[in-house]
């Protein structure tokens, strides 16, 4: 056995809380109602519906998003990276059902994604994901679960708190078991990359070759 016994932290994938929402319950049904009057895409019974990724440019929005923009700045020094200042890229609203699951996934061209849950039934969470490849490799029993070796960690949601991941981080949704939910999601990034490079391509991105 060692004699002593330290564990090195390497690389740490970070997570940020930010909450409650400036303004407080008013402003939390405030975006409630804005998110409920967005046009969202019709989908059959049980499915998730999603406005487009354009609500950062809503006129009404714009207090949120200069908050989530200041956020990310601050969860930049958080982290000892030099200031810079970022802009939200995507906003969207979506009404989860009962139950509601998907896979982690990364954010396509995003420093940051973050959720904001506006109706948040118990239950309701992220799902992260482990991001190394070669922690797959060989996955050994383990006799208690947590973030040391678990593969997947679920993060609970609160109504108008705001959680803020790196975008690289596999992340998905996961809803309570008996009641729908309501969300903002979208991702943010460094401003002088986002106006160099083209906001996330979210449809066309299938091709047919003949």
């Amino acid at each position: 056995m060692f004699a002593a016994q330290d564990i090195v932290g390497l690389f740490p994938s970070l997570a940020f809380r930010a909450g409650p929402l400036p303004g407080g319950p008013e402003a939390l049904q405030s975006l409630a109602a804005a998110a409920e009057a967005q046009p969202q895409t019709a989908q059959p019974p049980g499915q998730r519906r999603r406005s487009p990724p354009t609500l950062q440019t809503d006129p009404g929005l714009q207090p949120l998003v200069q908050h989530l923009a200041r956020l990310a700045v601050e969860a930049l020094a958080a982290a000892d990276f030099k200031r810079q200042d970022c802009v939200v890229t995507a906003l969207w609203s979506e009404s989860l059902p009962p139950g509601f699951s998907e896979p982690p996934q990364v954010a396509p061209n995003a420093h940051f994604s973050f959720v904001l849950p506006l109706a948040a039934p118990g239950g309701l969470g992220l799902r992260v994901a482990d991001p190394r490849p070669a922690a797959q490799v060989i996955v050994p029993m383990v006799s208690e679960p947590n973030e040391l070796n678990a593969r997947e960690v679920t993060i609970p949601l609160v109504a108008g708190q705001i959680l803020l991941l790196p975008g690289w981080l596999p992340q998905g949704l996961t809803a309570g078991p008996a009641e729908a939910a309501l969300l903002l999601r979208g991702q943010t990034l460094f401003r002088n990359m986002a106006e160099a490079i083209s906001p996330p391509m979210w449809t066309g991105m299938t091709a047919n070759r003949t």
